[in-house]
């Protein structure tokens, strides 16, 4: 028997969310932006479970709750994609924490990962630490490495007051309207991945050191010995390495081959949208992280707004509350996060 229940459809947003010239949004100013989010959430996506009526959520553990939750989310989350756990008695790092422990599964670590983030306990971290001015487009997470999540928990302790929603996307819708000639070649080539980590002496964005949680290079040469990645150190200790992966793979549970890359925000346009680089003329080689086609062709500007345009057209947003839980199946569906004024704290635990 669940203490669960479904609700309906969540409400939109209070005011639209503005896409179309939004200020540090990488991709803003294409002709092709749409104008604002405009998809409306449904009474599936996120499929919304809540404690049944009468229920006092308290009168529960946080074990139990997420024993009760792990069926569900095993059950559905392969079809939905996306669930958000709403009314649970959850307020800090550490009840979040006993939540994914309930889940009785096995978290990742983020070596290798392009955000900055905090490990929070053993099993928790921060969200990416992006200023936040900065509106981060819809991506899956870590599809730009060979070891990923296999679902991603969000956690909402302090909701903003201003701003912060989340938008998922279902990569099944979007994929599909992304021009056929142009889903086959980058399927055929994959997709090349390139990263440029200064030393922590001279780094603006990400060190390595801070990337790969070590100061010892020979740490770092047995993460990309094992991974067989290409990578070189210059003169001042600053490292670039580079790797081909896939555009698509199977689904683990239904093993439909999905559209599981991160083409676009891995692409070094992304900093023409930050506040940093917003101007700047910059070679996309030394940028923190960039993307090609597999065989080392650039990809135009104009494939780069093609492919956000159709991610924007399908997305879906989303305003916290204190205590929600969103869970996604990180291969179906990808999340993204506006800018947003005052505080905000939200969670994060990597399933592997």
């Amino acid at each position: 028997m669940t203490n669960f229940v479904s609700a309906p459809a969540l409400n939109l947003p209070d005011v639209p969310i503005q896409l179309a010239k939004r200020t540090f949004l990488a991709g803003s100013t294409d002709a092709s932006m749409p104008a604002a989010i405009s998809q409306l959430p449904t009474a599936t996506f996120p499929l919304v479970l809540q404690p049944k009526p009468g229920l006092h959520a308290n009168d529960i553990s946080v074990p139990d709750w997420a024993a009760d939750a792990n069926k569900w989310i095993d059950a559905v989350l392969h079809e939905h994609g996306a669930v958000l756990l709403r009314g649970l008695p959850l307020l800090s790092a550490d009840d979040f924490t006993r939540f994914v422990e309930g889940l009785d599964c096995e978290t990742l670590g983020y070596a290798g990962g392009i955000a900055l983030r905090d490990a929070v306990t053993s099993k928790v971290m921060t969200a990416s630490y992006e200023p936040p001015e900065v509106s981060m487009e819809p991506h899956n997470e870590m599809a730009y490495t060979s070891v990923y999540p296999s679902k991603v928990l969000f956690f909402c302790e302090t909701p903003p007051a201003c701003g912060g929603e989340t938008p998922i996307v279902d990569v099944r819708q979007y994929a599909q309207l992304i021009d056929p000639a142009l889903r086959q070649k980058v399927t055929q080539t994959g997709i090349k991945y390139l990263r440029h980590l200064p030393h922590q002496r001279a780094a603006s964005f990400a060190s390595w050191q801070q990337t790969f949680y070590t100061d010892e290079k020979q740490d770092v040469k047995r993460f990309m010995d094992e991974r067989g990645f290409e990578f070189y150190w210059d003169e001042d200790d600053n490292l670039t390495y580079s790797y081909v992966r896939p555009a698509t793979v199977p689904h683990p549970k239904t093993g439909e081959d999905v559209w599981f890359n991160q083409l676009v925000s891995h692409h070094a346009s992304y900093f023409q949208g930050y506040p940093d680089d917003a101007h700047a003329d910059f070679d996309y080689h030394r940028s923190p992280f960039h993307s090609q086609y597999g065989d080392g062709t650039e990809f135009s500007p104009d494939i780069i707004a093609h492919i956000r345009e159709k991610i924007w057209l399908c997305a879906v947003a989303f305003s916290w509350q204190q205590g929600d839980v969103l869970v996604l199946d990180n291969l179906l569906v990808q999340h993204g996060r506006m800018s947003f004024e005052g505080s905000r704290r939200i969670l994060v635990s990597l399933v592997k």
